[in-house]
């Protein structure tokens, strides 16, 4: 902010007394209080790509993966391509204020040609706030996908925090 002030009186005025204040953002003036301020982004994004095998016919190559993951077949397995996304929320914001987490991705087009013609491939899930990591089946081989996680509170939602990946190629399914 920018305060100017001025004596005055009837036969003159003085010159302007020009005072600047610099305020903080809302988050350190409130102690990082998301009941009023909208949350940081969320820091540390990451996303780790994989290709499970399995061949069993429940879809569910391990204990940590729920839903369905989409089967890419080749002539000896069945392959599959996932990701896991981890995050951590932002050290501006206080524990525990965090209500939910939006996470998004979206498959990149690979050229001009694709992008006209193929439907795009993306999703989003809300999580709950004490959530720091989720997994997602049924990605694209061979495909860079966009992802994002954005905090939501009370006070507002944060800023998305964004990463891009590569899965990996279907030449990585041979053994």
């Amino acid at each position: 902010f920018q305060v100017r002030v001025f004596a005055i009186d009837k036969a003159i005025e003085s010159e302007p007394l020009k005072l600047v204040v610099d305020t903080p953002d809302c988050l350190a003036a409130t102690g990082g209080n998301v009941d009023v301020c909208p949350p940081a982004p969320p820091e540390n994004l990451n996303v780790v790509m994989g290709v499970i095998d399995d061949d069993r016919e429940t879809n569910r190559p391990n204990s940590n993966v729920s839903g369905n993951i989409t089967k890419i077949n080749d002539d000896s397995h069945n392959k599959y391509v996932g990701a896991r996304v981890t995050w951590n929320a932002s050290s501006k914001t206080r524990a525990g204020m965090i209500k939910q987490y939006k996470l998004r991705w979206q498959k990149s087009p690979s050229g001009a040609a694709e992008a006209v013609r193929e439907i795009p491939h993306r999703d989003s899930i809300l999580l709950t706030g004490f959530t720091h990591s989720h997994f997602i089946s049924g990605l694209h081989a061979g495909a860079t996908y966009r992802f994002s996680v954005t905090a939501h509170s009370r006070g507002g939602s944060s800023t998305p925090s964004t990463i891009a990946a590569e899965t990996p190629s279907a030449s990585k399914f041979e053994d």
